[in-house]
């Protein structure tokens, strides 16, 4: 079988049915307006997780609408309308007769586009908000608050329009905090204005997903987040050993000695991304039976070969600072504030206010008291290989 570096549905998802189970539970209920938040550090399997509840429940005829924030470029409110607009229409396309995308719209312009509703039989409500939702798009209309509420509005009024129950899956959702027009950030407002319209929704279920614990708190957790109480909280967490056992057995064209899948857990860190990578490696080598060797020999070929490709924009995440104690712990192989404070030169008060904010982006994770570990070893392989 192959080996995917994207996300992945169906037979593909190893050992996610417990979590899948919880979510589709609930979503599947057509009067339900319960909706989900998944944290979880990146390339967890998140991505994975939501793509086969939107699988699934097409199936049952629920409507799913599935946008990324990390896929809007450039990360402009307009790029964001205009994407969630095109979403919205593809989704309810069996459903409705509108088919045509925001681009054709705004060509037609707004007589043009009354004149498509009034003969398509759409009410001057939705005409209303469609028409505005394209002069934003084409930047005759600036009011960004009514924008955004037009387009997340529609997506109910037309679940109720079709007597659909509908999911809305927002992946990456924090990072709608860094959405701006020209050069004005204005994420933490329109997060305010979805949540408002959340609250009202009657036929449509929120689900979102983050990468970084600190960004998910302020968005969903803490009791000052704008989605406090509103969403059930799943984390979702590394594969455990016997998933991965399933993955070499479903995915590994070789036999794989007990010392090799040891190494195989501690080195993937149980991390679907990585397996996958790895797998994909060991079923090049002509050894018959992948042991310790084997795999330090794969992750030489994969650093080597795309280490910084997959493991650079860790860094750009982080602070100057915060990447000096991640190079030190890696380097130096060091787990301690002060024994990391001593190999940085830098001072133990600083080194355990930066472990923290690591903590809260999902770098390292504290492995006991006064200890911490990196979440992916990879990325500490990789780091130790580029600046021992």
């Amino acid at each position: 079988m192959s080996f995917y570096l994207t996300p992945v549905t169906g037979e593909l998802l190893i050992n996610r049915e417990k979590e899948l189970d919880q979510i589709l539970s609930e979503l599947v209920k057509k009067n339900s307006r319960i909706g989900f938040s998944l944290t979880g550090v990146r390339r967890i399997g998140k991505t994975s997780i939501l793509k086969e509840v939107k699988k699934r429940l097409e199936k049952e005829g629920i409507v799913v609408i599935y946008i990324s924030i990390w896929n809007t470029t450039p990360d402009t409110l307009e790029t964001f309308i205009a994407n969630l607009f095109d979403y919205t229409i593809e989704a309810f396309k069996d459903k409705f007769p509108l088919k045509m995308k925001i681009s054709n719209l705004i060509k037609m312009g707004r007589d043009g586009i009354n004149d498509l509703l009034k003969h398509l039989n759409i009410s001057i409500d939705f005409g209303n908000e469609i028409a505005y939702t394209v002069s934003y798009v084409k930047g005759e209309e600036s009011d960004i608050s009514k924008a955004t509420s037009n387009i997340f509005n529609l997506i109910d009024r037309l679940a109720e329009k079709t007597k659909t129950k509908c999911v809305l899956i927002i992946d990456e959702f924090p990072s709608l905090i860094e959405l701006k027009i020209g050069k004005k950030m204005i994420g933490s407002s329109i997060i305010k204005t979805i949540r408002t319209i959340n609250e009202d929704y009657k036929k449509t279920a929120l689900v979102i997903s983050g990468s970084f614990m600190h960004t998910m708190q302020e968005v969903a957790l803490l009791s000052s987040a704008p989605f406090y109480k509103q969403l059930v909280n799943l984390e979702i967490d590394s594969l455990e050993e016997k998933a991965i056992q399933d993955f070499v057995k479903k995915y590994l064209k070789k036999k794989i000695s007990k010392n090799g899948l040891d190494t195989l857990i501690e080195k993937s860190s149980g991390i679907p991304y990585n397996l996958q990578m790895l797998g994909r490696e060991l079923n090049k080598l002509k050894e018959d039976i992948i042991d310790t060797s084997s795999i330090s020999k794969a992750i030489d070929e994969i650093l080597q070969r795309e280490g910084d490709i997959h493991f650079k924009d860790y860094l750009n995440m982080m602070q100057s600072t915060e990447i000096k104690v991640v190079k030190t712990m890696a380097v130096s192989d060091v787990i301690g504030p002060k024994e990391i404070a001593d190999a940085g030169n830098m001072k133990l008060n600083e080194v355990t206010a930066l472990l923290q904010t690591l903590l809260d982006k999902g770098i390292v994770s504290k492995k006991e008291r006064g200890q911490y570990q990196f979440t992916d070893n990879m990325f500490k392989t990789w780091l130790n290989r580029a600046y021992s």
